[in-house]
């Protein structure tokens, strides 16, 4: 086996780490840090985010515990933000979100569009791309309104890292610690369906899983190269 092969196996390895992301059931808090009853409106599972159409648009999937009241009509409609960071534009700080310069936001209104804040240029965009399937929330634009295409080759959007916040009211629920680190999984990527709530709970998550066939692989690719210097060796 190549050293250039060895290096693209391992070099996929993050994606398949990082692509899909688990969240535990009923860990909505108050956005300001404050522990605060569950509500499973808003209540995360877990997202992933992956380039579609050859490389051109995004798609964002979120999972929660139940499904979607769309449109929200008990107080202000719950909005969900996915928070990107672009590693070619500066990084801000906005309200109690930090290191990210994009946000991909949601409101649970009738016939809702999306809103694409690019933080650092002070713009934003708006694109009819989400939809809402039972306890599923799909978001999918055009990378062009997230990145530019620098080089006119595709806006490589797997560079784009990412993290999800929801918030109904003052209770929010963050995907992991809420810091825009996850990967954006390519076009050419299968990834796992998301389990649908209520129904697997005793399965193990994607996450965990994922990480035992990366290390799978990592240990298969180390043995397979150390055999091969050891038969070449003995020549």
């Amino acid at each position: 086996m190549s050293r250039r092969l060895v290096g693209v196996l391992l070099s996929a390895l993050p994606l398949l780490l990082g692509a899909s992301v688990s969240d535990p059931r009923g860990d909505t808090v108050a956005c300001r840090g404050r522990a605060e009853a569950g509500n499973e409106v808003i209540d995360l599972l877990g997202a992933d985010a992956q380039a579609t159409e050859g490389g051109g648009a995004i798609r964002f999937t979120v999972t929660f515990a139940a499904p979607l009241p769309v449109p929200d009509r008990e107080g202000r409609p719950f909005r969900v933000d996915v928070l990107v960071r672009d590693p070619d534009v500066p990084t801000v700080s906005f309200a109690y979100y930090r290191g990210l310069n994009r946000i991909v936001r949601f409101d649970a209104i009738a016939e809702p569009a999306l809103t694409i804040l690019l933080l650092a240029e002070r713009g934003s965009n708006s694109f009819f791309g989400a939809r809402v399937e039972g306890a599923r929330l799909v978001m999918e634009l055009p990378g062009r309104l997230l990145t530019r295409d620098v080089d006119l080759e595709g806006p490589a959007l797997e560079r784009l890292t990412w993290s999800v916040v929801a918030r109904d009211e003052g209770t929010c629920d963050f995907l992991g610690d809420g810091r825009p680190t996850n990967a954006v999984a390519p076009a050419d990527v299968i990834l796992p369906p998301p389990s649908i709530p209520g129904d697997r709970r005793d399965v193990v998550p994607f996450g965990p899983i994922a990480l035992l066939v990366a290390t799978g692989v990592a240990i298969g690719v180390t043995v397979y190269v150390w055999i091969g210097r050891r038969r070449e060796a003995t020549r």
